[in-house]
């Protein structure tokens, strides 16, 4: 089995010494490199490409916001978890439209940043109940609401997007309901145009707002 690479970014040289200790210890993971600003961990891409970056959010140089403006426009960028001292909702949703896979603040547990880095692997996004406060707080204070309500989901659609939620990849939500990984993607895509989502973010907003799940 492939180990997903990771780099780590980040000012604070203990800090940095403890999460390169966790990605040691778990057998699934291996450690590219780090880097201590982002202006070196942008140098060091050109010569190593992880599937991961966790990335400090206050950076010297280039900071973490800029340094997911950067990826957002790179192919083929490893995906970002932003690790960050404010909690603020509206910090996160920026964070968020700027790329960022997966939102924890700094004194998230190893096991929370561990869980991070599986989830944005398998699904691309990992929703914490963070990121879920600040999607929804969006949805009510800062844009009118888009989900479409005349084109209701179908018993099946409604089970792909409960699984979904369940951090469930298209492979293993094609073998829980016995279809193809194709006909999960093609479920996915319908849903997304029903509920007026741009992701799969999006789309588990509307399965929170819904009462979908718990």
């Amino acid at each position: 089995m492939k180990k997903i690479s990771l780099a780590i970014v980040d000012d604070h040289v203990l800090y940095r010494q403890g999460l390169a200790m966790m990605i040691r210890q778990e057998p699934a993971f291996s450690l590219l490199f780090e880097a201590s600003n982002g202006r070196e961990f942008i140098n060091k891409l050109d010569h190593q490409q992880p599937d991961v970056v966790i990335l400090g959010r206050e950076l010297p140089v280039i900071d973490g916001a800029t340094v997911l403006k950067f990826l957002k426009s790179r192919r083929n960028a490893p995906r970002a978890i932003l690790l960050a001292i404010s909690e603020e909702l509206t910090e996160v949703l920026k964070m968020i439209r700027l790329g960022a896979k997966a939102y924890l603040p700094k004194t998230a547990q190893t096991h929370e940043i561990r869980d991070a880095v599986f989830a944005v692997t398998r699904n691309g996004f990992h929703c914490t109940p963070l990121v879920s406060e600040a999607l929804l707080y969006r949805e009510k204070h800062l844009s009118p609401t888009n989900w479409v309500t005349d084109n209701s989901l179908t018993p099946r659609e409604a089970e792909v997007v409960k699984l979904v939620c369940q951090e469930c990849t298209s492979t293993e939500i094609a073998k829980k309901l016995k279809i193809s990984p194709r006909t999960v993607e093609n479920h996915r895509k319908k849903i997304m145009v029903k509920v007026g989502a741009r992701n799969m973010a999006g789309v588990i907003i509307y399965a929170v707002k819904h009462g979908m799940v718990e």
